[in-house]
């Protein structure tokens, strides 16, 4: 069965959000992108925003992961669309005191 003929009951909601939650999830932690978990703090994510004076690398990834799909309709691109977004909505809607310490941070 080809991606395209996968049933309407695979296509749920949920299951978007259990392969959203799995990319933020397990495959950040085997990445080494962060270890605690898809609640806890994200330094890594935190660095990276700090060093670009906002969330400008993760929107930039949200772009070309949306242009990347427009090309080859890869379904995968649309989970990692959502888990960017996720990690901006979570992190860059805190005041900077309130973020997960940062190891730039003294």
């Amino acid at each position: 069965m080809t991606d395209r003929e996968t049933s309407t009951l695979e296509l749920t909601f949920t299951s978007f959000c259990e392969a959203v939650s799995e990319l933020l999830d397990q495959q950040a932690a085997d990445k080494g992108y962060q270890q605690a978990g898809l609640s806890g703090s994200n330094p890594l994510y935190a660095l990276v925003s700090d060093m670009a004076g906002g969330p400008g690398h993760a929107l930039g990834e949200v772009v070309y992961k949306a242009t990347r799909y427009a090309k080859r309709r890869d379904p995968s691109d649309l989970l990692k669309i959502a888990a960017w977004a996720y990690l901006v909505w979570r992190f860059d809607n805190q005041t900077p005191d309130s973020r997960p310490p940062c190891p730039t941070r003294g």
